[in-house]
């Protein structure tokens, strides 16, 4: 099980994502409240918006905890809270496809965290993402909140 601190992350993707109480198209899909997925049309309040916040959390935990099975001693905290914002972001699928990334890490016992966040630069999330994205791989690369 993945160890982070619900409280720090849930105020960290609600300062990333920003508050939107109409549906927008965003990519891919329909986004609404603070990032989440929404219908063409939703109109969404802070508080409904925060608890489907805390169910998508939820899940990026889970995602968390499947892409790194059997390697979760080697995250502390804000690591684990830097993926978990990731996998919120782009979810799980998307994560799997970054083998460099998750080589550095899974295949050895002591990840080389600088080689990790080089990787995470040269994909095309950190270009879309930017400041949210430099933020992120800093803390991946050091261990400690940005």
């Amino acid at each position: 099980m993945a160890i982070y601190d619900k409280v720090r992350i849930k105020e960290q993707l609600k300062e990333d994502e920003g508050f939107r109480q109409r549906a927008y198209w965003d990519r891919k899909q329909w986004t609404v409240g603070f990032g989440t997925k929404g219908a063409k049309g939703e109109v969404i309040t802070r508080e409904k918006a925060a608890e489907r916040l805390d169910k998508h959390i939820e899940i990026a935990e889970r995602d968390f905890d499947v892409l790194f099975k059997g390697h979760e001693e080697k995250f502390n905290e804000v690591r684990t809270e830097a993926f978990m914002n990731m996998l919120f972001n782009m979810g799980l699928g998307t994560m799997m496809k970054f083998k460099n990334t998750l080589g550095c890490i899974k295949g050895t016992k002591n990840p080389d965290w600088k080689k990790v966040a080089a990787n995470l630069k040269q994909s095309l999330w950190y270009k879309q993402v930017g400041e949210r994205a430099k933020r992120i791989v800093k803390e991946i690369e050091t261990g400690e909140k940005a």
